[in-house]
């Protein structure tokens, strides 16, 4: 795995990533894919770039394709991150604390 996947299981049991062929996620159970991104050659700089769907934001240009799709799964797993943590924000876990067993 790379540095740049992230795997997040929600409470209903949805799993949640940027999309690797490094885990088959259909042993998971049924998988339901949305495309976040395209990474496309850009014929009037000669280089390779990448289109984030959702804020419209472009990286790039890139000289290989590689590093465009790395730096495209960056930020689609950022933007993971940060939507879980604004979620949760508001959100929070109850405060629980487990008290030591009795003894006697």
């Amino acid at each position: 795995m790379s540095g740049t996947e992230r795997y997040r299981i929600e409470p209903d049991g949805t799993v949640v990533t940027v999309y690797t062929d490094t885990v088959d996620l259909r042993v998971v159970g049924h998988v339901h894919a949305v495309r976040a991104s395209v990474v496309e050659w850009d014929e009037s700089c000669q280089a390779w770039t990448a289109r984030i769907l959702a804020t419209g934001k472009h990286l790039g240009p890139f000289a290989t394709r590689a590093a465009a799709v790395a730096a495209e799964r960056a930020v689609l797993a950022t933007q993971l991150e940060t939507a879980w943590a604004a979620r949760h924000a508001k959100h929070p876990k109850p405060d629980c604390q487990v008290a030591p067993p009795r003894h006697g």
